[in-house]
């Protein structure tokens, strides 16, 4: 019986991949800018519309505020091999230790997968904060104190 289970779910877990992304923040306070690292599979990614350009597809669904401010985007580059690719940008915000509250909005590759899910970790002042961006789940507020 063990066995036909562990085949059926097995089945189950082939015929509906996982699709995921993650999202790394780590606040450079000698620059005052929150840094970003993004990994996407590349075979994900390629299902994006050609014609738009990859940064400003990502810079549309992922939509920051700290404190109540809207970040700018600024990409500093890609780097890409056959199974996942890098996308790195900076925002520049000025933090001080305590109190702060980053606000996003993630719908990475979501119009795109179904069954995507973007995992965002945020490091703030050596406190380091995460939250998974589930199916209907897209805005999220990270609190530091």
């Amino acid at each position: 019986m063990k066995i036909l289970f562990v085949l059926i779910f097995s089945a189950s877990v082939m015929a509906h991949p996982h699709h995921h992304s993650i999202a790394v923040f780590d606040y450079n306070s000698q620059s005052q800018q929150l840094e970003l690292s993004l990994k996407i599979l590349t075979e994900d990614f390629e299902k994006i519309n050609k014609d738009q350009k990859a940064y400003l597809y990502l810079q549309n669904q992922l939509k920051i505020e700290a404190n109540s401010m809207t970040l700018s985007t600024d990409f500093q580059g890609r780097e890409e091999d056959h199974e996942f690719m890098w996308f790195y940008y900076t925002f520049d915000v000025e933090l001080t230790p305590g109190n702060n509250i980053i606000s996003m909005k993630n719908t990475v590759l979501k119009t795109v997968n179904t069954n995507q899910f973007n995992t965002v970790k945020i490091t703030l002042f050596k406190q380091t904060l995460a939250h998974n961006f589930l199916l209907d789940d897209d805005n999220y507020s990270f609190i530091f104190q």
